[in-house]
């Protein structure tokens, strides 16, 4: 990702000032992740992707039976 927001973020733009800077980079990290689709995650985007695990993990918790946590270390 630093690769791929340096060659379609930074250099692209001249930044006046920080607060542009950050405006500017935020934007695009927030494109990246929730509108590009990206080929290796089968053309999802990361955030797609992401819900996809987070909710399989969810889905094999709900079904998991035995101790969550013992003696205040999670498992």
């Amino acid at each position: 990702m630093i690769r791929t927001l340096r060659e379609q973020c930074i250099h692209r733009h001249r930044f006046e000032t920080l607060q542009h800077t950050g405006r500017v980079i935020g934007d695009w990290i927030q494109f990246y992740n929730h509108q590009q689709p990206h080929q290796a995650l089968e053309m999802k985007t990361p955030a797609e992707a992401f819900a996809l695990v987070a909710r399989s993990a969810q889905d094999s918790l709900g079904q998991y039976t035995g101790p969550i946590c013992q003696s205040s270390v999670l498992i």
